[in-house]
């Protein structure tokens, strides 16, 4: 028998698309910024903005009911804890994440071409645009650092919890493949004073590591290389590191990049791997992020979340042998530990 649960849990998929753009809309307009700063009166909020009072009252009182703000008996709103990761300001905003998803590349990603990837098994966001996701991004630098900051919002979210979760030798080295600005390892350095660090990532992936690795006052323990992780990955560390990497990839091309990885890491060194690893138990859903962000990496990179045994599998073919996996609470994250053992397979080389 149909519950009024059910129809609910439809109508809210069926208006999730109008919730998106009233986020975008607000993010585009740095509301969440302006009631902030003390603008909780629509008529005040609407001057600031050079916005009509009643449809911008409509939208506030849109963004209240999908639990962002609060409005009070004067009509005034403010914002829920929520809200506030949407300041620009909060110190562990997930403003530039948000406005990324739902603002700069929304249009770009193509979600109604998701039935041709799911048909053909291409990649939608490169049928769209003629290049890849990072190709793209190349060709636009104020994209790409756009992606930079979203991607540095995800990483605070998460950097004290991974910094927590391994027990790092004293003194090792410690290499983030891929690292971005260094948020991650300077969270890292930071817990942990007697290690060393190593960023690589592309010349525009680490344009900003030396303004964050200072803010950390971890730079002097850290050097910081630009690459190609798909060329070859730099030696000299004991620990290496790839969060959120290896799920923009194909198997092919995750092979390869652990491949570059396995090259350079010495006999006794170790693998972190930090990705989502999507649950085989029971009918195998999953994490309604896992599963999202599955769709995601399908239509937008041509990449996938994998299972454990779809990391086994890679980790094997490139010379590793998975060691464990755990997942870090309370994000839907895992820590999947690999060594070296065995020599890496030529299946699946570009």
């Amino acid at each position: 028998m149909t519950s009024s649960a059910d129809r609910e849990r439809i109508f809210t998929l069926l208006y999730s698309n109008i919730a998106g753009q009233a986020l975008a809309v607000a993010l585009d307009l740095e509301i969440p910024d302006e009631i902030g700063a003390g603008r909780t009166d629509p008529a005040d909020l609407a001057r600031s903005l050079g916005a009509d009072e009643t449809n911008l009252t409509r939208l506030l009182k849109a963004l209240a009911a999908l639990g962002l703000c609060t409005e009070d008996g004067d009509g005034h709103f403010t914002l829920t804890g929520s809200g506030e990761l949407l300041r620009t300001t909060h110190p562990h905003s997930l403003a530039d994440l948000a406005a990324l998803t739902t603002v700069h590349i929304a249009d770009l990603v193509g979600w109604r071409e998701l039935k041709s990837a799911v048909l053909t098994g291409r990649c939608a966001f490169k049928e769209r645009n003629g290049l890849d996701f990072f190709g793209y991004l190349n060709a636009h630098p104020e994209l790409y650092r756009s992606l930079n900051l979203a991607m540095r919002s995800g990483s605070q979210v998460i950097a004290k919890e991974i910094a927590a979760a391994y027990d790092f030798p004293e003194g090792a080295t410690v290499m983030d493949v891929g690292g971005g600005d260094g948020t991650l390892l300077s969270a890292i350095l930071a817990a942990h004073p007697r290690l060393k660090g190593m960023l690589f990532d592309t010349a525009a992936g680490v344009a900003q590591a030396e303004a964050t690795l200072g803010e950390a006052h971890v730079a002097s323990r850290c050097t910081v290389t630009a690459g190609d992780f798909f060329e070859s990955v730099p030696r000299g560390a004991r620990i290496y590191m790839l969060k959120s990497v290896l799920h923009d990839w194909d198997d092919t091309a995750a092979r390869e990049i652990l491949r570059n990885c396995r090259a350079a890491i010495p006999d006794d060194g170790r693998l972190l791997i930090f990705e989502p690893v999507l649950d085989t138990s029971g009918a195998g859903s999953g994490t309604l992020y896992s599963r999202l962000s599955d769709l995601n990496m399908m239509n937008a990179l041509g990449g996938r979340e994998r299972t454990r045994e779809d990391f086994e599998d890679l980790c094997r073919a490139a010379g590793f042998e998975v060691a464990r996996v755990g997942r870090l609470d309370p994000v839907d994250i895992s820590l999947i530990e690999a060594v070296p053992g065995g020599r890496p397979s030529a299946e699946g080389a570009r």
